[in-house]
């Protein structure tokens, strides 16, 4: 039995179980938003705030994992984009591994892609595509050929410094940079698979569900006319309009309609025609590999 961790920018998810046969056996997964990553590209560092609820998490998870007979320290902890740019990451992840014993491992933006694509391979059946991840902090493109990684590409922007240069309105000027400064033309295609938090809390209410189920937006295919006007009608509603429609969001609500707005930006620059959410991601891709070569590490 083996657990994995993924610390992100805006959430922290948790994954026990096992790889047998060319399948996962899962025992449990967990996820709670933290917002790690807000308020980063002002300050360069964590706030209190964030690290105490992250502590907690993490504290939580512990007892879970012990439940499965999995030690703290032998996880599979991962840290992505806000962990890589703050300047107290270290120091915050130094107090966890005394007082849980937890190693948090820093990866890079390749070793993000290479287990992000690995866990989105094994959960889907075909073998070429381009998956798109969005997290709190950074956007990730990934083409896969043959079932192999064959390229990468790491954005600075993800829903919660959307919802933050929204705020302060510079996110047309932010983008625009962002476009002059990375090349994505090795992304553009028909189809676009999209995992991690802010693209499975989006299929589950365009499903209109009243609970979250990965079960339920695993495969989901929206065409990309329909997507469109289900952005349009997102931001239309407040944060709280959609928590109270959508409670399953928590937290997620005040990101959820800056990442639909970014999600479907990346898909206009893509020339996209149709999306498929996929639920797996880079704590799959880490529970299949069972570690992280020294060479992904930041």
């Amino acid at each position: 039995m083996r657990a994995s961790i993924d610390i992100g920018s805006n959430s922290i998810l948790l994954l026990v179980g096992n790889f047998v046969g060319g399948k996962f056996e899962i025992a449990s997964k967990k996820a709670n938003v933290t917002g790690l990553g807000r308020g980063i590209d002002k300050t360069k560092e964590f706030c209190d705030e964030a690290m105490q609820q992250s502590f907690e998490v993490l504290k939580s998870y512990c007892t879970v994992m012990k439940h499965y007979g999995v030690e703290p320290k032998d996880a599979i902890v991962t840290a992505t984009e806000a962990s890589r740019v703050v300047a107290n990451s270290r120091l915050f992840f130094g107090k966890i591994k005394r007082e849980l014993d937890l190693n948090i491992q820093i990866i890079t933006g390749e070793g993000e892609a290479h287990f992000t694509s690995l866990g989105v391979v094994a959960g889907s059946t075909e073998t070429d595509f381009v998956i798109m991840d969005i997290g709190g902090a950074s956007t990730e493109f990934m083409r896969v050929e043959g079932d192999e990684l064959v390229s990468s590409v790491s954005l600075p922007v993800g829903c919660v410094r959307m919802t933050e240069w929204k705020s302060d309105g510079n996110a047309e000027s932010k983008l625009v940079e962002i476009k002059k400064q990375f090349d994505l033309a090795p992304y553009l295609g028909d189809k676009l698979v999209c995992e991690a938090g802010t693209m499975t809390s989006l299929g589950a209410i365009y499903l209109k569900l009243e609970e979250y189920t990965d079960e339920a937006v695993q495969g989901l295919q929206i065409p990309i006319d329909k997507f469109t006007a289900f952005t349009g009608m997102l931001s239309k509603m407040s944060p709280e309009e959609l928590l109270e429609c959508y409670p399953f969001l928590g937290k997620r609500a005040q990101v959820i309609p800056a990442g639909a707005e970014l999600a479907l930006i990346m898909c206009k620059m893509l020339k996209v025609k149709s999306i498929e959410v996929s639920t797996y991601g880079l704590r799959y891709g880490t529970l299949k590999e069972g570690m992280i070569p020294e060479g992904y590490l930041a």
